[in-house]
């Protein structure tokens, strides 16, 4: 947002002691701001500083570099608007066939011939602060653009195909989800972008209504689920990527914590797998289905693995929001439109 202020600079400034918009406009000298450049900067930021209060999300990403549009997440959570899209094809001008718009206030998933147009779509999208979305940036936005001209996409971004590889994420959404143990129920969990364009023709040619059904039940799978990731991509960029670190507290003995634990848990799971060992145990998410091969022994479920690796997170969450109210200072959550 500040001209030449990067990655590393902004470290630098947090560093410094300076974690908040307004620790920066009350001091009178910056690490790596030089003293003309601050009276520049300071009306930069009083200008952020007006739209964040008064929730001007669209004005406010205007001013932000579009790969930094993440940092809005937390602030605008509540306005978000979480959007997927199926489609005839996999071009830019083939037909939107199934559109889902996930909301706090709920959840509308709208069909091609039955409930979707240009009305329904901007009443689905009407008050939403910030777009989330999984490749829409390349793919949904560009082609809900060119079928609803007159329908307004245009908010701040925050696109988890792009903000999960900075969190240290590979692989499309399907493989995001398996990552964060995410599940889908049975009869569309091997449901791809490529089948449902083969379920809406059985639907379109055939008047196949159990396809459509799964083809929506897919879409809305697809939509919904962003709202996790994306709660759990923030908290990664906050503390992995942008490298925010809460006053008094330091969060690289937690990760490197987790990161040995989930090395530990993928290489007890492979092992597992290979000596075709049973996986079984005190699973959080799922009921107990077998005994292990090997008596005396427990194994640890893939789902009980995840579940461990969120109340870590959450853990981490609770405790440095509590120690960042204590201290007097604003949670990063909040801040990260920061410099």
């Amino acid at each position: 947002m500040l001209p030449s202020v990067g990655k590393k600079k902004e470290r630098c400034i947090w560093e410094s002691g300076v974690l908040t918009w307004d620790e920066f406009l009350s001091s009178p000298e910056v690490p790596g701001i030089r003293g003309g450049a601050k009276e520049r900067d300071d009306s930069i930021v009083m200008q952020a500083l007006e739209l964040l209060d008064a929730g001007e999300s669209s004005l406010l990403g205007d001013m932000l570099p579009k790969a930094e549009h993440w940092r809005m997440y937390d602030r605008f959570r509540d306005g978000a608007a979480y959007l997927d899209i199926e489609t005839d094809c996999l071009s830019r001008d083939s037909l939107v066939t199934v559109v889902t718009v996930h909301r706090k206030s709920g959840t509308a998933t709208l069909t091609e011939g039955i409930d979707l147009d240009a009305e329904t779509l901007s009443n689905a999208l009407e008050g939403a602060k910030i777009l989330v979305t999984f490749n829409g940036s390349c793919f949904d936005v560009p082609v809900l653009k060119n079928s609803f001209p007159e329908v307004d996409l245009d908010l701040p971004h925050y696109d988890l195909r792009f903000a999960s590889r900075k969190a240290g994420y590979r692989g499309g959404l399907k493989h995001l989800e398996i990552e964060m143990g995410i599940a889908r129920d049975e009869d569309i969990a091997d449901v791809d972008g490529a089948m449902a364009v083969r379920l809406w023709h059985q639907w379109e040619r055939h008047g196949d209504e159990e396809a459509l059904d799964i083809l929506t039940e897919y879409n809305r799978a697809d939509t919904v689920n962003l709202e996790t990731i994306a709660d759990r991509i923030y908290r990664l960029l906050v503390t992995d990527y942008a490298g925010y670190r809460w006053r008094g507290v330091s969060p690289s003995a937690f990760q490197s914590f987790r990161r040995v634990y989930r090395t530990a848990f993928w290489a007890w799971s492979l092992f597992s797998a290979w000596s075709k060992t049973t996986l079984w145990g005190p699973s959080m998410t799922s009921a107990v289905t077998s005994w292990p091969l090997w008596a005396g022994r427990q194994c640890i479920t893939m789902q009980s693995g995840f579940a461990i690796d969120r109340i870590l997170s959450f853990i981490w969450y609770i405790w440095n929001s509590l120690m960042a109210s204590a201290s007097g200072v604003v949670s990063p959550m909040e801040i990260q439109v920061s410099v």
